[in-house]
């Protein structure tokens, strides 16, 4: 990058965008900025903060004798990117909505980044912020349209509807399981604020691997697995009762 010129949109393009990634996640310095981007000199890392002293909070913190400057991307410009396009499609937040999702990208998804910075790769945090919301929060949106479906309905009209309930309870245990407590924390935003969700699903773009897709498999399995314990348990009850 030419000295001095700034790229478009800083939390999307070139390094600082990784920067900005990597400090998301929870504070950190700039030794382990760079130690993260491999990058030989740890001036560059500075001097992309200082150009783009808007992106973060920087706090000097005491370590013993010792005195080191803790870096924190502002969650503010996450939340402006995603209202612009938003806006492109002709949505808005409105000041409730913003507000809740600026808590929601302050805490919850600082968990989703630390995560996912913990793999080989570094996530871009407008890309997994819509993996999240297409993965996660936007979860009971799309079970509730699929059990209310015809199709559904036609090929299982005779399940009880708290055994699509229990159904519904054991997708979200495993994901858990494979991704993390916070998860839930996810799916309940997305409970809470459905008509927000349905405005974000019209710009998310989810990657088709998801956070993690080695995970996908044995996930698929642990839900098969789980279902058809409910199941089973249920034609124990109906036996039992008919005899």
């Amino acid at each position: 990058m030419t000295k001095g010129k700034r790229i478009v949109c800083p939390i999307r393009e070139g390094i600082i965008s990784k920067i900005y990634s990597i400090a998301y996640g929870e504070p950190t310095t700039g030794y382990q900025i760079a130690k993260r981007l491999e990058t030989p000199h740890i001036n560059k890392v500075y001097t992309l903060l200082k150009q783009y002293r808007e992106l973060f909070d920087i706090e000097t913190v005491k370590d013993g004798e010792r005195v080191a400057k803790k870096i924190k991307s502002k969650a503010t410009i996450l939340l402006n990117e995603i209202e612009k396009e938003l806006n492109a499609t002709g949505e808005s937040l409105n000041d409730h909505e913003r507000n809740e999702l600026l808590k929601f990208l302050d805490t919850t998804f600082r968990e989703f980044v630390k995560m996912a910075n913990q793999k080989n790769q570094i996530w871009n945090v407008v890309d997994l912020f819509y993996n999240v919301v297409y993965g996660f929060c936007s979860i009971r949106i799309f079970y509730d349209e699929f059990i209310n479906s015809n199709e559904f309905k036609e090929q299982f009209k005779n399940i009880p509807e708290y055994l699509t309930d229990k159904f519904f309870e054991c997708i979200k245990e495993a994901l858990k399981e494979s991704f993390g407590e916070y998860v839930e924390d996810a799916v309940r935003f997305g409970d809470e604020n459905k008509t927000l969700i349905r405005k974000l699903l019209k710009i998310v773009k989810p990657h088709p691997l998801l956070v993690g897709c080695h995970m996908a498999w044995p996930f698929v399995c642990h839900v098969t697995t789980k279902v058809w314990d409910v199941i089973s348990q249920e034609v124990i009850v109906n036996n039992s009762a008919s005899k």
